[in-house]
């Protein structure tokens, strides 16, 4: 069993207005808190959850690659920073643009907001078959 590692934290606040001397005075009654483990997102077939896992895993994707971007124009400003050969500089910028793509633009454009509004533009509640929408994660 998987520890309770919370990713998201949701506090929402339900507000009353109270009118008294003709001023609205909003008041705070109770606080629901709505936390997202990391056991809820791997196994729910929730298809925002899953949308989320597939954002948040090309948002790390990305900054990999923001890493790999970094080394390459160190390289092109300093000459000589980093002692590589030209072929292997070469396989840097190959590898920067491949991994960017498949790691960071298929996961949120296609896996991410695909999860999240393809659903909701037909008004359905959920995907035709959600547990293989879970599986392909």
């Amino acid at each position: 069993m998987l520890s309770t590692l919370y990713i998201f934290e949701f506090i929402l606040y339900d507000n009353s207005i109270h009118k008294t001397d003709n001023k609205a005075i909003i008041s705070i009654n109770h606080k629901k808190q709505i936390k997202i483990t990391f056991n809820l997102l791997i196994i729910t077939t929730n298809h925002i959850y899953i949308g989320a896992v597939y954002i948040m895993s090309g948002l790390i994707g990305g900054s990999i690659g923001f890493g790999l971007s970094i080394i390459l124009r160190l390289e092109l400003a300093l000459p000589g920073f980093i002692p590589c050969s030209s072929l292997q500089y070469n396989a840097n910028i190959t590898f920067h643009g491949i991994f960017m793509i498949s790691s960071m633009i298929m996961p949120i454009l296609i896996g991410g907001f695909g999860n999240i509004l393809l659903p909701l533009m037909p008004c359905s509640s959920d995907m035709i078959f959600p547990r293989l929408n879970a599986l392909s994660l």
